[in-house]
Protein backbone atom coordinates (compact mmCIF):
# COMPACT_ATOMS: atom_id res chain seq x y z
CA UNK A 1 0.00 0.00 0.00
CA UNK A 2 1.59 3.11 -1.26
CA UNK A 3 1.99 5.78 1.46
CA UNK A 4 3.07 8.65 -0.83
CA UNK A 5 0.52 10.89 -2.19
CA UNK A 6 0.53 12.88 -5.53
CA UNK A 7 1.01 16.63 -4.74
CA UNK A 8 -1.46 19.49 -5.76
CA UNK A 9 -0.49 21.68 -8.02
CA UNK A 10 0.83 24.52 -6.22
CA UNK A 11 1.77 28.12 -7.50
CA UNK A 12 5.51 28.73 -7.52
CA UNK A 13 7.98 30.23 -9.72
CA UNK A 14 7.50 27.36 -11.97
CA UNK A 15 4.14 27.56 -12.51
CA UNK A 16 4.06 31.55 -13.24
CA UNK A 17 4.79 31.15 -17.07
CA UNK A 18 0.81 28.99 -16.54
CA UNK A 19 -0.94 32.47 -16.35
CA UNK A 20 1.17 34.47 -18.97
CA UNK A 21 0.16 31.93 -21.65
CA UNK A 22 -3.58 33.18 -20.50
CA UNK A 23 -4.42 36.27 -22.04
CA UNK A 24 -7.91 36.46 -19.77
CA UNK A 25 -5.94 35.37 -15.89
CA UNK A 26 -2.92 37.71 -16.85
CA UNK A 27 -5.54 40.28 -17.38
CA UNK A 28 -7.45 39.94 -14.36
CA UNK A 29 -3.89 39.28 -12.46
CA UNK A 30 -2.86 42.97 -13.83
CA UNK A 31 -6.30 44.61 -12.76
CA UNK A 32 -6.06 42.93 -9.43
CA UNK A 33 -2.24 44.43 -8.60
CA UNK A 34 -2.87 47.63 -10.22
CA UNK A 35 -5.38 48.01 -7.04
CA UNK A 36 -3.44 46.12 -4.47
CA UNK A 37 -0.63 49.06 -5.60
CA UNK A 38 -2.33 51.72 -5.38
CA UNK A 39 -3.98 50.61 -2.34
CA UNK A 40 -0.57 50.22 -0.29
CA UNK A 41 1.05 53.18 -1.43
CA UNK A 42 -2.06 55.62 -1.61
CA UNK A 43 -0.87 57.91 0.77
CA UNK A 44 2.20 58.80 -1.54
CA UNK A 45 -0.17 58.58 -4.91
CA UNK A 46 -2.78 60.35 -4.17
CA UNK A 47 -2.58 64.01 -4.70
CA UNK A 48 -4.77 65.70 -1.79
CA UNK A 49 -6.62 64.92 1.05
CA UNK A 50 -9.59 62.59 0.79
CA UNK A 51 -11.36 63.81 3.55
CA UNK A 52 -10.31 68.04 2.92
CA UNK A 53 -13.51 70.31 1.86
CA UNK A 54 -13.25 72.74 -0.79
CA UNK A 55 -16.77 74.22 -1.02
CA UNK A 56 -15.76 76.87 -3.27
CA UNK A 57 -14.76 74.25 -6.00
CA UNK A 58 -17.81 71.56 -5.14
CA UNK A 59 -18.71 69.57 -8.31
CA UNK A 60 -15.75 70.47 -10.07
CA UNK A 61 -15.63 68.13 -13.66
CA UNK A 62 -12.26 66.32 -14.79
CA UNK A 63 -9.99 67.73 -16.47
CA UNK A 64 -10.91 65.95 -19.81
CA UNK A 65 -14.50 67.87 -19.23
CA UNK A 66 -12.74 71.32 -19.95
CA UNK A 67 -11.73 71.78 -16.29
CA UNK A 68 -8.38 73.50 -15.53
CA UNK A 69 -7.83 72.56 -11.75
CA UNK A 70 -5.60 70.34 -9.77
CA UNK A 71 -8.65 67.99 -9.69
CA UNK A 72 -8.10 64.93 -12.37
CA UNK A 73 -11.34 62.98 -11.72
CA UNK A 74 -13.35 66.59 -10.75
CA UNK A 75 -14.85 66.75 -6.81
CA UNK A 76 -18.10 65.92 -5.31
CA UNK A 77 -20.57 67.97 -3.96
CA UNK A 78 -18.21 68.89 -0.54
CA UNK A 79 -15.42 69.72 -3.14
CA UNK A 80 -13.38 66.55 -2.07
CA UNK A 81 -10.80 65.52 -4.66
CA UNK A 82 -12.79 62.28 -6.25
CA UNK A 83 -9.21 60.93 -7.48
CA UNK A 84 -7.34 60.65 -3.88
CA UNK A 85 -10.77 59.16 -2.70
CA UNK A 86 -11.08 56.71 -5.13
CA UNK A 87 -7.19 55.72 -4.24
CA UNK A 88 -7.76 55.79 -0.52
CA UNK A 89 -11.43 53.52 -0.90
CA UNK A 90 -9.06 51.38 -2.35
CA UNK A 91 -7.24 50.31 0.91
CA UNK A 92 -10.76 50.15 2.57
CA UNK A 93 -12.36 48.08 -0.14
CA UNK A 94 -9.13 45.23 0.05
CA UNK A 95 -9.06 45.86 3.93
CA UNK A 96 -12.82 44.95 3.86
CA UNK A 97 -12.52 41.72 0.99
CA UNK A 98 -9.09 40.48 2.46
CA UNK A 99 -9.96 40.56 6.11
CA UNK A 100 -13.67 39.36 5.66
CA UNK A 101 -12.21 36.09 3.56
CA UNK A 102 -9.53 35.29 6.50
CA UNK A 103 -12.37 35.36 8.87
CA UNK A 104 -14.75 33.20 6.32
CA UNK A 105 -11.90 30.99 5.10
CA UNK A 106 -10.73 29.78 9.03
CA UNK A 107 -13.81 29.44 10.82
CA UNK A 108 -15.67 27.33 7.81
CA UNK A 109 -11.95 25.33 6.72
CA UNK A 110 -11.59 24.34 10.35
CA UNK A 111 -15.28 23.02 10.90
CA UNK A 112 -15.19 21.39 7.53
CA UNK A 113 -11.93 19.57 8.60
CA UNK A 114 -13.81 18.99 11.91
CA UNK A 115 -16.52 17.65 10.85
CA UNK A 116 -15.03 15.44 7.83
CA UNK A 117 -12.56 13.99 9.43
CA UNK A 118 -14.26 12.82 12.89
CA UNK A 119 -17.93 12.94 11.87
CA UNK A 120 -19.34 11.78 15.19
CA UNK A 121 -22.27 13.94 14.95
CA UNK A 122 -20.08 16.98 14.44
CA UNK A 123 -21.14 16.65 10.30
CA UNK A 124 -24.52 16.39 11.11
CA UNK A 125 -24.72 19.08 13.34
CA UNK A 126 -22.32 21.40 10.67
CA UNK A 127 -24.88 20.33 7.47
CA UNK A 128 -27.49 21.26 9.72
CA UNK A 129 -26.48 24.85 10.70
CA UNK A 130 -25.52 25.32 6.95
CA UNK A 131 -28.67 24.02 5.79
CA UNK A 132 -30.11 26.87 8.21
CA UNK A 133 -28.36 29.21 6.88
CA UNK A 134 -28.22 28.67 3.09
CA UNK A 135 -32.29 28.93 4.10
CA UNK A 136 -32.07 32.52 4.92
CA UNK A 137 -31.36 35.05 2.01
CA UNK A 138 -28.13 36.62 2.13
CA UNK A 139 -29.00 40.39 2.38
CA UNK A 140 -31.55 39.76 4.86
CA UNK A 141 -28.94 38.04 7.19
CA UNK A 142 -26.20 40.73 6.26
CA UNK A 143 -29.15 43.55 7.47
CA UNK A 144 -30.09 41.43 10.33
CA UNK A 145 -26.79 41.16 11.61
CA UNK A 146 -26.09 45.07 11.03
CA UNK A 147 -28.99 45.81 12.95
CA UNK A 148 -27.80 44.16 15.55
CA UNK A 149 -24.55 44.76 15.76
CA UNK A 150 -25.64 48.48 14.30
CA UNK A 151 -23.59 50.05 11.09
CA UNK A 152 -19.77 50.39 10.62
CA UNK A 153 -16.74 49.16 9.32
CA UNK A 154 -16.04 46.31 12.06
CA UNK A 155 -19.55 45.50 12.12
CA UNK A 156 -19.52 45.21 8.06
CA UNK A 157 -16.84 42.52 8.30
CA UNK A 158 -18.14 40.95 11.29
CA UNK A 159 -21.21 40.82 9.49
CA UNK A 160 -19.70 39.48 5.79
CA UNK A 161 -17.13 37.33 7.77
CA UNK A 162 -19.25 35.29 10.07
CA UNK A 163 -22.29 34.45 7.66
CA UNK A 164 -19.70 33.37 4.79
CA UNK A 165 -18.38 30.21 6.69
CA UNK A 166 -21.19 28.06 5.38
CA UNK A 167 -19.58 27.80 1.36
CA UNK A 168 -16.13 26.99 3.06
CA UNK A 169 -16.91 24.53 5.27
CA UNK A 170 -19.59 22.51 2.86
CA UNK A 171 -16.59 22.53 0.30
CA UNK A 172 -13.90 21.27 2.93
CA UNK A 173 -16.50 18.44 4.46
CA UNK A 174 -17.04 17.05 1.02
CA UNK A 175 -12.85 17.07 0.59
CA UNK A 176 -12.40 16.06 3.34
CA UNK A 177 -14.58 13.05 3.21
CA UNK A 178 -13.47 11.97 -0.08
CA UNK A 179 -9.44 12.27 0.98
CA UNK A 180 -10.02 10.32 4.20
CA UNK A 181 -10.05 7.25 2.39
CA UNK A 182 -7.04 7.31 0.17
CA UNK A 183 -4.55 4.63 1.14
CA UNK A 184 -2.20 7.39 1.96
CA UNK A 185 -4.45 8.64 4.55
CA UNK A 186 -4.51 5.07 6.18
CA UNK A 187 -1.36 4.78 6.02
CA UNK A 188 0.22 7.32 8.16
CA UNK A 189 -2.91 6.46 10.69
CA UNK A 190 -1.51 2.77 10.37
CA UNK A 191 2.26 4.25 10.61
CA UNK A 192 1.30 5.81 13.94
CA UNK A 193 0.67 9.20 12.89
CA UNK A 194 -1.79 12.00 15.26
CA UNK A 195 -4.97 12.93 14.20
CA UNK A 196 -3.50 16.62 14.03
CA UNK A 197 -0.80 15.41 11.68
CA UNK A 198 -2.99 13.40 9.91
CA UNK A 199 -4.75 16.29 9.16
CA UNK A 200 -2.07 19.52 8.70
CA UNK A 201 0.52 17.18 6.88
CA UNK A 202 -1.59 14.96 4.94
CA UNK A 203 -4.88 16.20 4.16
CA UNK A 204 -5.39 20.10 4.59
CA UNK A 205 -2.18 20.23 1.63
CA UNK A 206 -4.72 18.00 -0.73
CA UNK A 207 -7.82 20.03 -0.78
CA UNK A 208 -5.75 23.44 -0.44
CA UNK A 209 -6.36 24.25 -3.99
CA UNK A 210 -9.90 24.45 -3.13
CA UNK A 211 -9.77 26.89 -0.94
CA UNK A 212 -7.65 28.68 -2.87
CA UNK A 213 -9.99 29.14 -5.46
CA UNK A 214 -13.21 29.69 -3.31
CA UNK A 215 -11.07 32.67 -1.85
CA UNK A 216 -10.29 34.28 -5.02
CA UNK A 217 -14.02 34.04 -5.99
CA UNK A 218 -15.73 34.84 -2.82
CA UNK A 219 -12.78 37.77 -2.81
CA UNK A 220 -14.46 39.83 -5.29
CA UNK A 221 -18.09 39.22 -4.15
CA UNK A 222 -17.50 39.87 -0.56
CA UNK A 223 -15.92 43.24 -1.76
CA UNK A 224 -19.40 43.55 -4.05
CA UNK A 225 -21.66 42.99 -0.81
CA UNK A 226 -19.64 45.46 1.25
CA UNK A 227 -19.66 48.44 -1.38
CA UNK A 228 -23.75 47.35 -1.61
CA UNK A 229 -24.30 47.38 2.72
CA UNK A 230 -22.02 51.27 2.47
CA UNK A 231 -24.55 52.55 -0.33
CA UNK A 232 -26.90 51.67 1.83
CA UNK A 233 -25.78 53.68 4.56
CA UNK A 234 -25.31 50.40 6.84
CA UNK A 235 -21.72 49.69 6.41
CA UNK A 236 -18.72 51.93 6.17
CA UNK A 237 -19.75 55.16 7.34
CA UNK A 238 -18.98 58.80 5.88
CA UNK A 239 -16.22 60.79 5.91
CA UNK A 240 -14.03 57.53 5.11
CA UNK A 241 -13.54 56.89 1.54
CA UNK A 242 -15.29 53.94 0.19
CA UNK A 243 -16.45 53.06 -3.08
CA UNK A 244 -20.13 52.18 -2.12
CA UNK A 245 -20.30 55.24 -0.15
CA UNK A 246 -19.65 57.69 -2.74
CA UNK A 247 -21.88 56.02 -4.95
CA UNK A 248 -24.75 56.79 -2.80
CA UNK A 249 -22.82 60.42 -2.18
CA UNK A 250 -23.24 61.17 -5.93
CA UNK A 251 -26.84 60.10 -6.94
CA UNK A 252 -28.10 63.19 -5.72
CA UNK A 253 -26.20 65.45 -8.25
CA UNK A 254 -25.89 62.54 -11.17
CA UNK A 255 -27.76 64.75 -14.21
CA UNK A 256 -25.07 67.34 -13.80
CA UNK A 257 -22.13 65.66 -12.12
CA UNK A 258 -22.03 62.02 -13.25
CA UNK A 259 -18.68 61.35 -12.65
CA UNK A 260 -18.82 61.73 -9.06
CA UNK A 261 -21.04 58.14 -8.93
CA UNK A 262 -19.92 56.63 -12.27
CA UNK A 263 -16.13 57.02 -11.23
CA UNK A 264 -16.08 55.23 -8.59
CA UNK A 265 -18.70 52.47 -9.73
CA UNK A 266 -16.06 51.45 -12.22
CA UNK A 267 -13.16 51.30 -9.41
CA UNK A 268 -16.03 48.61 -8.12
CA UNK A 269 -16.17 46.96 -11.30
CA UNK A 270 -12.23 46.69 -11.82
CA UNK A 271 -11.47 45.03 -8.90
CA UNK A 272 -14.73 42.79 -8.84
CA UNK A 273 -14.09 41.96 -12.40
CA UNK A 274 -10.44 41.28 -11.95
CA UNK A 275 -10.72 38.94 -9.12
CA UNK A 276 -13.34 37.15 -10.81
CA UNK A 277 -11.51 36.17 -14.08
CA UNK A 278 -8.28 35.30 -11.54
CA UNK A 279 -10.60 32.95 -9.64
CA UNK A 280 -11.64 31.72 -13.01
CA UNK A 281 -8.32 30.91 -13.92
CA UNK A 282 -7.56 29.46 -11.13
CA UNK A 283 -9.94 27.12 -11.05
CA UNK A 284 -9.21 26.09 -14.59
CA UNK A 285 -5.28 25.78 -13.97
CA UNK A 286 -6.18 23.27 -10.40
CA UNK A 287 -8.80 21.41 -12.62
CA UNK A 288 -6.70 18.33 -14.10
CA UNK A 289 -8.91 17.99 -17.05
CA UNK A 290 -8.93 21.46 -18.08
CA UNK A 291 -5.62 22.52 -17.24
CA UNK A 292 -3.06 22.74 -20.21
Amino acid sequence: MSAVAAAPPVLGRSRLPAIRRNATGFAGLVLMLVVVVVAVFAPFIAPHDPIAQDIMNRLAPPIWIGHNGSWILGTDALGRDLLSRIIWGARVSLFIGVTVVAISATVGVTLGLLAGYYGRGLDMVLMRLTDIQLAMPTTVLYLAVIAVLGPGLRNLILALGFTGWVEYARLVYGQVLATKQRQFIEAAGALGASDRRVIIKHVLPNIISSIIIMSSLQLGRKILEAAGLSFLGLGVQPPTPDWGVMVSEGLDSLERAWWVSTLPGFAILTLVLGTNIFGDWLRDYFDPQTRR
